[in-house]
């Protein structure tokens, strides 16, 4: 069967096609591009319409640390005062300065938003990163013990709080966390299979993962001028051209992975338009207590991350 003779569409409009998929399955996920932050403010722009709020009852993120899941409880369902603590959240992680953009902190804000406009607060947003203690005098050996335990810990939360309990879930992870049918030794720098090689207790059909555009991709912009695809528009990798291409056209970071067929690794792609990474600054960027903290902080962790971490705060 050649992809156009399914009765249902190559690309759709993103936004209804979310609510849809939300409808369908009980686990999707986004990828996010850190720095790109075009993807989570079109996120957060489509979660606020009351069509999709009904539509899941738990967010899982990357971009928070169990440690905060009581503060972030008390802030999503609406407790006061709490809008200065919360921009601690995402500076609490492991990959802190994955989170600089405040695109993450008006994520919060929005679901708490949702939340209030509901008849009693349903929405949970789920701290999905391993819990590590930065003020600890052993917070650099933590920060490498929970580092290479992490993709685990996702497993073990989601498996616990949203599958086992029959719970409908959006996941908001950095893209390579949520590829399917990937072995063991494929992304070494996740220390093992991505978060959805993983998961058990689960239909495989019950689980849509959506890959973002962002950057220069020839290939893809090739098959979307064919296509015809108009941004924002959600495609479906099993339908499109754009299934059959090598994983190589959008990314090279994994080497194992580039002669793979998209399809084989994610079922979707979200396509904004031509949008690249930026140079995002925090709202503490001019408060030396944080500068220091940060820097800190980014000391901690081995090589390479700690050279990542240190350039990321010297960008501020």
């Amino acid at each position: 069967m050649t992809p156009y003779a399914s009765a249902l569409p190559v690309h759709e409009p993103a936004t209804p096609a979310l609510a849809a998929l939300l409808r369908r399955h009980q686990i999707v996920g986004i990828g996010d591009a850190h720095g790109v932050e075009a993807i989570l403010q079109w996120l957060i722009d489509s979660l606020l319409r009351p069509d999709i709020a009904t539509c899941l009852d738990t967010i899982v993120v990357e971009f928070a640390a169990a440690r905060s899941q009581p503060l972030l409880d008390a802030y999503i369902a609406g407790e006061p005062g709490l809008d200065n603590k919360i921009d601690a959240v995402c500076d609490d992680t492991l990959h802190f300065c994955a989170w600089f953009a405040d695109v993450y902190r008006r994520f919060f804000h929005a679901v708490r938003q949702i939340n209030q406009r509901l008849p009693t607060p349903r929405v949970r947003v789920l701290a999905a990163d391993p819990p590590i203690d930065w003020r600890a005098a052993n917070a650099g050996r933590q920060w490498r013990e929970a580092n290479q335990r992490r993709e685990a810990h996702y497993q073990a939360l989601i498996e616990r709080e949203v599958i086992a309990r029959n719970r409908r879930a959006l996941l908001v992870f950095g893209a390579f966390h949520l590829l399917r049918n990937c072995p063991a030794d494929s992304l070494l720098a996740l220390n093992g299979p991505p978060l959805a090689s993983r998961l058990r207790g689960v239909e495989p059909a019950q689980c849509f993962y959506l890959w973002p555009h962002f950057g220069h991709r020839p290939e893809v912009d090739a098959v979307r001028e064919r296509e015809e695809w108009s941004a924002p528009a959600l495609v479906r990798n099993d339908l499109s051209e754009l299934g059959a291409l090598p994983f190589g056209a959008l990314s090279n970071r994994a080497p194992s992975l580039v002669e793979r067929p998209v399809r084989e690794l994610f079922d979707g792609y979200l396509f904004l338009g031509s949008v690249r990474k930026q140079t995002h600054f925090p709202r503490q960027k001019d408060d030396p207590g944080w500068q220091a903290e940060m820097r800190r902080r980014a000391n901690l962790p081995p090589t390479p991350d700690r050279e990542r971490f240190l350039d990321a705060i010297a960008a501020t």
